[in-house]
């Protein structure tokens, strides 16, 4: 490891800070990332109904509007998972499902952490007809 005087060190973290930038924008610009983002703001507008009593039916029921026509595309055949893959997370998210109880931010919490979201697993079980 560099020193922080060393020139390296500042060329090596402007190489990391550009590769991370470049994988933020290539996953915001994801089907993954896009869904993400719409179901962080409608959160985000639901809590700002609890707490502060602001009405944000119609901008919520646009977004529910924009996540569903995103769910509706149809999966690319480059992420589609095997038979074999799709059986295995499948068994793992219901084991994981039966033995949490999960509310949705533990639901989301759990999609960051495997990598994949329920929409994934449910298009991929139903491209596989399981």
């Amino acid at each position: 490891m560099y020193s922080i005087d060393d020139r390296r060190y500042w060329d090596r973290k402007a190489e990391q800070d550009k590769a991370n930038a470049k994988a933020a924008v290539e996953y915001a610009q994801s089907p993954t990332g896009k869904r993400d983002i719409l179901r962080k703001k409608i959160d985000g507008l639901r809590l700002d109904e609890v707490d502060n009593g602001v009405d944000h039916k119609g901008e919520i029921a646009t977004l529910q509007g924009q996540l569903q026509a995103i769910k509706d595309e149809p999966v690319q055949a480059s992420t589609t998972w095997t038979h074999e893959q799709t059986v295995e997370r499948r068994a793992a998210w219901n084991a994981w499902v039966k033995a949490n109880r999960p509310n949705a931010l533990q639901v989301r919490t759990q999609e960051q952490a495997q990598g994949y979201t329920v929409d994934d697993l449910k298009a991929a079980i139903k491209a596989h007809n399981l």
